[in-house]
């Protein structure tokens, strides 16, 4: 099982905050996407309920060039993250 953990960050590009996702202490963002605005992340329904979730933006700021998502399914004690190409990051 891989363990999840959030680093939050001041985002110098976009003047607010960044949630960078680490998986087993791996940024998965890498140096490709900025991450979300800590609200804009936690507010999306499909953390908890499943579906497409928004992960990271461009690294202009703007969330809908260049994003990168996931989609999350819940199967009853685990949570996988599939992005775009089917790669699972759970």
């Amino acid at each position: 099982m891989n363990k999840l953990s959030f680093s939050i960050l001041p985002s110098l590009e976009t003047i607010d905050h960044e949630i960078r996702i680490l998986i087993d202490g791996d940024d998965i963002l890498g140096k490709e996407f900025l991450g979300l605005d800590p609200p804009v992340f936690f507010n999306q329904e499909s953390l908890t309920n499943g579906g497409y979730m928004l992960i990271g933006r461009c690294t202009c700021g703007e969330a809908g060039c260049g994003s990168y998502g996931v989609t999350v399914v819940l199967d009853q004690d685990k949570v996988f993250w599939n992005d775009d190409s089917g790669l699972s990051l759970f």
